[in-house]
């Protein structure tokens, strides 16, 4: 059984939800969303939810308060999800992303806001996460309603250990056919293990490495042979490669290598180099080679 439900206030939130909930142990296919900016399903109803639900096949709730408490009550689910959408969501931080492509087997669609190379690269430090530049809100919010007496938040607690559990963990969900998510805070040495990753995923139609949120001063994935694109040639059923918003110097040699590897490719993102004038000269080497600028 699937249900949708469009939310836009308190007051819809209530009466939408109230009509829904006797069918939540029936339901495996979830869509959640809403049409107002400023409102959004909160951590512990999107918690409440996901236990009361039977084992999802799909869910879709962008843009919503999908963080801790929602991604422990998600984990009964993994076995059995196929498509999962947590866009925009701004208190998802990396390590969830990196333990739900290690642990749902059956994944076909996967759309997160970020991955962290260090939580991606197995062999890293496991305190390089902690010492991270990108400080989420979500672990503030969480130290802050902690126990008054001073003791460990068991939900932080938690998260700490998802997170050193989930690092550097392979990837399990081989049938993928859509990666939307940006992976950021890349050094030059960790682009070839990540390529690599990438690699396993055979099944892929469209990976999009964009970011959601523009982080532009954050290092990208380098998507030059030199530094491993080349370990991509497994993903032969490429049909659409997006990588907006991250900061590339691309060469002629390495769009010709992509425009052979990917035969099916119909769409890819058109900022191959960070100077004006370069990029300029790299459209005109793909459009010359056939392919129509739609994004």
């Amino acid at each position: 059984m699937g249900v949708g439900v469009r939310l836009g206030t308190t007051d819809n939130e209530k009466q939408s939800l109230s009509i829904v909930a006797p069918c939540w142990s029936h339901i495996q296919s979830l869509t959640l969303t809403g049409s107002n900016p400023d409102y959004k399903l909160r951590d512990h109803q999107l918690s409440q939810i996901l236990e009361a639900c039977a084992p999802l096949n799909k869910l879709r709730i962008p843009q919503s308060g999908f963080s801790m408490r929602s991604f422990f009550s998600l984990e009964r689910h993994f076995a059995t999800l196929d498509y999962l959408d947590i866009a925009y969501c701004g208190d998802v931080p990396s390590w969830m992303s990196q333990s739900i492509l290690s642990s749902c087997p059956r994944l076909v669609y996967f759309h997160a806001p970020i991955l962290l190379a260090c939580d991606l690269v197995q062999g890293l430090d496991p305190e390089a996460e902690r010492k991270r530049t990108l400080d989420f809100s979500f672990e503030n919010k969480l130290e802050e309603q902690g126990p008054q007496e001073g003791e460990p938040d068991p939900l932080v607690h938690g998260g700490h250990l998802a997170r050193d559990l989930a690092q550097g963990r392979p990837w399990v969900c081989l049938g993928l056919k859509t990666l939307r998510v940006a992976i950021v805070e890349t050094e030059l040495e960790w682009h070839e293990s990540i390529f690599k990753r990438i690699s396993t995923l055979t099944e892929l139609r469209m990976l999009d490495l964009g970011r959601d949120y523009g982080y532009l001063a954050i290092p990208s994935l380098d998507l030059r042979l030199k530094s491993g694109l080349g370990y991509l040639r497994s993903l032969t059923h490429l049909t659409a490669f997006y990588f907006n918003g991250t900061p590339q110097l691309m060469e002629e040699c390495d769009l010709q290598w992509i425009l052979d590897a990917f035969p099916n490719l119909g769409d890819i993102t058109w900022n191959f180099h960070l100077r004006p004038k370069k990029n300029t000269k790299l459209c005109e080497f793909v459009r010359r080679h056939g392919l129509c600028r739609r994004r």
